[in-house]
């Protein structure tokens, strides 16, 4: 293999350098492990973690510019003076006292050697570490593991579970950083989240949700969700949603999740609600999800009337999410993409006539069937492509907009 060093970007170097003029520093984690499995660098400002036999104080002694991540466990983050937008997670060589509440440490050791600071990982594929010359040092077959495409823990896998039971989804998430292929849970490691699924009870839902997310966000989501499935995972964190995962999944981790909750028998309100209390989505993810749920099983109406009320009604991004959400549920969308071809991209578009302007009309005080006037008036614009307020208005000669039952009137919306 060749020496990873001559790939670490000059910044990097420069951290590395004055770190070493007071003790010693090395590279680990993610940038070690994917530059092993791939082979090439991913660009300078990929996050590059260290360890190093200096205390946290001396660190920000060095790099005044650098803030508290995690002091008080040895985490700085460094910045240099030229680059103040980069951070470098710093770290100081420890061991790790019991993990009380399942989530982290309840104190660390500091002065160990780097060996000893491996030990604490949780993948072998992750407890490894390049030194100044470019040897790796990889005390635990990591390597190896991820030559032959396995998950392992660093030792007892019970325990590194009970430690941080996070580390279950780690291990989900770790399947998809293979080089061609899937990676596949070592059976011991397989056989310890079973046990210990209920490590996940002592898991923030926002850790959670983020950790999934990234999952979603992977490769191979559907060998991924069938091996989370087989191992229990979705009882404790989506218990109540029927997980499906026979779909040509997306590169949008939104539409991901709205597809594997698809087959759930919820209206989309009540998906997006339950999905914001398990895994803690934001506001916005929640309305597409809520969107898209609706859409389900829609009966496509791709008419040129309906292709414009979509380009209107949806923004260009959720617009694009829909057709990926369809398109993954097997649905045609030849003849709805076609049309969608053909009409030039609205701008932001707004009702010619608005209420002021119908209440003078039709004599309508403002209400609840004033406003239902308006919104249809204003489909029927987008439908038509009408552009002139006279020819819109004599649209209301389509409807008995004194005596109907303005809840049949169809509004602007889509589907």
């Amino acid at each position: 293999m060749k020496r990873l060093i001559q790939f670490l970007d000059t910044e990097t170097n420069e951290v590395l350098s004055r770190l070493r003029e007071y003790g010693e520093a090395w590279v680990v984690g993610g940038w070690l492990r994917d530059m092993i499995i791939e082979g090439n660098p991913k660009g300078d400002e990929m996050d590059i973690d260290i360890a190093t036999t200096l205390m946290p104080g001396r660190v920000k002694e060095i790099f005044p510019k650098s803030i508290s991540i995690g002091e008080n466990f040895g985490t700085i983050g460094v910045r240099l003076e030229s680059s103040a937008n980069r951070i470098w997670e710093v770290t100081t060589l420890r061991t790790e006292q019991d993990y009380s509440d399942g989530r982290r440490p309840d104190d660390v050791d500091f002065g160990v050697t780097i060996i000893e600071d491996l030990a604490r990982r949780d993948f072998t594929i992750n407890a490894m570490a390049l030194d100044k010359i470019g040897e790796i040092i990889d005390p635990y077959d990591g390597q190896k593991d991820i030559m032959d495409s396995i998950i392992r823990a660093v030792g007892n896998p019970s325990e590194r579970i009970q430690e941080d039971g996070l580390r279950i989804l780690r291990a989900f998430r770790f399947m998809s950083t293979g080089k061609g292929e899937i990676r596949k849970l070592d059976v011991s490691l397989g056989n310890s989240i079973i046990e210990h699924l209920d490590a996940l009870e002592n898991i923030s839902k926002e850790r959670i949700g983020s950790e999934f997310l990234k999952i979603l966000s992977g490769n191979y989501i559907n060998e991924i969700i069938t091996s989370m499935k087989e191992h229990g995972i979705f009882d404790t964190i989506l218990p109540e949603i029927n997980i499906k995962n026979s779909y040509n999944f997306t590169n949008n981790r939104i539409v991901n999740l709205a597809l594997i909750c698809s087959d759930t028998n919820i209206d989309g309100m009540g998906l997006s609600h339950y999905l914001m209390d398990k895994l803690r989505i934001s506001k916005d993810d929640a309305r597409t999800i809520s969107i898209l749920h609706n859409c389900r099983d829609i009966e496509l109406d791709s008419s040129i009337e309906s292709v414009r009320r979509f380009l209107v009604f949806h923004d260009k991004g959720t617009g694009m999410m829909i057709i990926e959400y369809l398109k993954s549920l097997n649905m045609d969308l030849e003849q709805f993409i076609s049309g969608i071809s053909s009409i030039d991209s609205p701008n932001i578009i707004k009702p010619l006539a608005d209420g002021n302007l119908l209440s003078e009309i039709t004599g309508l005080e403002p209400s609840k069937r004033l406003g239902k006037l308006k919104d249809w008036l204003f489909r029927k614009q987008i439908e038509g492509d009408i552009k002139e307020i006279d020819s819109l208005l004599q649209v209301l000669n389509e409807i008995d907009w004194k005596g109907s039952n303005p809840e049949y009137w169809e509004g602007m919306e889509w589907p």
